[in-house]
């Protein structure tokens, strides 16, 4: 069907229609990017950062008990040693409360296969560490401080650092997770605002053109504007043949009322 052709109120419906269309258009494609950050957002906030998190505290309680067991081969007082085995038993409490958290949270299915995988080097090494260390408190309680000091220094400190070095390695990865989730989420909403933009102008400039050619349309039919045409009408319904007016749209209804 020719534009011209139509109805003034298809004509100014088919207008308002494609505009509505394009917002309907902008709204879903809104909502599904809305969707997306969200997700993205709730993997970075109740996700990553959660399990950032335990493995810093994993990292607390490792460093502090690093410390108290080199203190235990230093101390000589019974009463010493002991308030230090209560600081290690707590940390290694505090570290197991974080453990099973993040445990319980891994069951879900969200962790990723390379988390996994550092998670379970940083179990292996746990083990080794904390078998270790716990050798080096018998000997110390035994008397052998020499031999204390010796596997402490040969075997446990290096258990230790490994165990540093594989926790810190989860957290690295943590953060290069929320990094490449945050440049994705900045990603999209700057893709958004970009095409807001574009499609606001494509809505604006289908508005301009409907305007312009709906009233050219209407005055190509009446043969001028609206108000000139009625007068000169009304004049030759009153029966004046011989009202002046002129026209340059041969075919319209001003041309043949003047005729």
């Amino acid at each position: 069907m020719n534009f011209s052709s139509m109805k003034v109120g298809s004509r100014i419906g088919l207008g308002f229609g494609i505009v509505i269309v394009l917002i309907l258009l902008l709204a879903g494609i809104g909502i599904v990017q809305i969707n997306k950050v969200n997700s993205m957002l709730s993997q970075i906030n109740d996700i990553n950062a959660k399990q950032q998190r335990y493995a810093i505290n994993f990292r607390g309680s490792v460093h502090d008990r690093a410390i108290a067991i080199r203190d235990v081969v230093l101390v000589e007082e019974e009463t010493q040693l002991n308030a230090l085995l209560t600081t290690i038993n707590k940390l290694n409490e505090f570290y197991i409360a974080s453990y099973n958290e993040m445990e319980a949270m891994n069951k879900t299915g969200v962790a990723t296969t390379e988390e996994l995988s550092i998670l379970r080097s940083i179990q292996d090494i746990r083990v080794k560490t904390e078998a270790s260390y716990k050798n080096v408190i018998e000997l110390k309680k035994a008397g052998d401080t020499a031999k204390a000091k010796e596997l402490l220094m040969h075997e446990t400190a290096g258990y230790f650092v490994s165990w540093l070095a594989a926790i810190n390695k989860f957290i690295d990865l943590e953060e290069k997770l929320n990094t490449e989730l945050t440049n994705e989420v900045r990603s999209i909403t700057g893709g958004f605002i970009n095409l807001m933009i574009v499609m606001g102008l494509i809505a604006i400039a289908i508005a301009i053109f409907i305007t312009i050619a709906v009233a050219r349309s209407i005055i190509t039919q009446l043969g001028g504007e609206p108000g000139d045409v009625s007068r000169v009408v009304q004049q030759v319904a009153r029966g004046n043949l011989c009202v002046k007016a002129t026209t340059k749209y041969p075919d319209s209804l001003l041309a043949h009322t003047i005729a």
